[in-house]
Formats: C-alpha cells, structure tokens, sequence
C-alpha cells in the first residue's frame, strides 16, 4: 500500500517536472519572439533625410520632361518660372511640392556603394534642388530596385538612401500642370468684349 502510494507521488513529481520544463521553454520562445519582434519593428523605422522649412522655402528646381525648371519667389512671394518669366503659376502647385520635402524619409540607408554606378545616379530620374534663406539642398533620384521595390536617392551628393514612390511621384509633373487656371472672370471679360465688338459691327452694318 504504501509502495503504491510512493510511486503514485513520483509519477506526480515527474509530471510536474515535466509541466514546469514545458513552461520555462514556452516563456524563453515567447522572450525570443518578442525580441523579435523590436527587433522587425526597429528595422521597419523609417529614416529622416531631409527636413525644409516651407515658410523658408526661396526656390524650387527639377526636371520635367527632360529639362531642368527652376522656380523662384519674387519680392511679392509670387512664385516665377526662370524659363517663361511672364507664366502665372499655381502657387498651390509649387506649395504642394515643397510640403512633399518638408519631411523626407528612406527605408534604410545604402552603406555598400561598391556598385554605386548601377544605382542611376549618373542618368538620374529627377534631380530635386530646394533653397531656403540660409541654404541648398539637392534630392538626386536614382534607379528604380524591382527586388526591393524602392528607389535609390542621393542626398546633397552624399549618402544613399532606398525610399518608396511617394516623393518620385509628386515630382512627376508635367509643365502645364503647374500654370494657374484662367478665372471665371476673365472668361466673362473676355466674352463680354466678344458679345460687344459683334454688337458694334451689327450697327454699323444696318447704317
């Protein structure tokens, strides 16, 4: 009987060494996992590259279709087109562009440039150059990565960096695009001008 009581109380002993070994595994994988898991979201952070003060903003330059277009304020913050000085253009749209580089972030930095002739900085996409008051800084867009499904950006002829499409999609612009719109008042103008001249020629056809 009391044999029998013994090796019940081992069998309970082993079973709750067994539990507890269960237990002290499952807590270390569930630490790794967790560290792990920092770890992914540490690398998923994205990085600063470029901030702009867009009250500071003096000129904006880059490429459109081909050619270099350089946007510049005048004495009444009107914003002025260096290639066709007489065009009324978009403040908005130029607005629109400089808050695109008021936060510039990549993916992660580039530090092996061993091939950094394969990154297309010599025949770039776009190369983006923003003033301020106090200085320059210059965005060069590179080749397109279909494994990494990012660009490579070269800031201020320095560093390397993956970004995603956002900023080489809000630099993809075409000229006309960046022209304000004619108002509605000057359509109006415009046609009452027409409806007079047509008036003025009917009277001195009835003479």
């Amino acid at each position: 009987m009391k044999k029998a009581i013994i090796n019940k109380q081992k069998k309970q002993f082993v079973g709750l060494i067994v539990i507890l070994v269960v237990l002290v595994i499952a807590y270390f994988a569930l630490v790794k996992i967790n560290k792990n898991e920092e770890n992914d979201s540490e690398t998923e952070e994205s990085i600063e590259v470029l901030t702009v003060d867009k009250s500071q903003v003096e000129s904006l330059s880059f490429i459109i279709d081909g050619e270099n277009y350089l946007f510049h304020k005048d004495s009444d913050s009107n914003w002025i087109c260096e290639k066709d000085t007489a065009a009324d253009i978009d403040e908005d749209a130029i607005n629109s562009l400089i808050s695109a580089l008021e936060s510039v972030t990549a993916k992660e930095e580039v530090e092996d440039t061993t091939y950094e002739d394969d990154f297309g900085f010599d025949s770039p996409g776009n190369v983006i150059t923003v003033g301020t008051s106090g200085e320059n800084h210059t965005l060069t867009i590179g080749n397109y990565n279909e494994l990494l499904s990012e660009y490579y950006l070269k800031v201020d002829g320095e560093k390397v960096y993956l970004i995603d499409s956002s900023l080489v999609t809000a630099f993809n612009q075409s000229y006309e695009n960046l022209l304000a719109e004619e108002t509605d008042t000057e359509e109006t103008d415009t046609e009452e001008t027409n409806t007079e001249e047509a008036g003025t020629e009917e009277v001195s056809t009835e003479q």
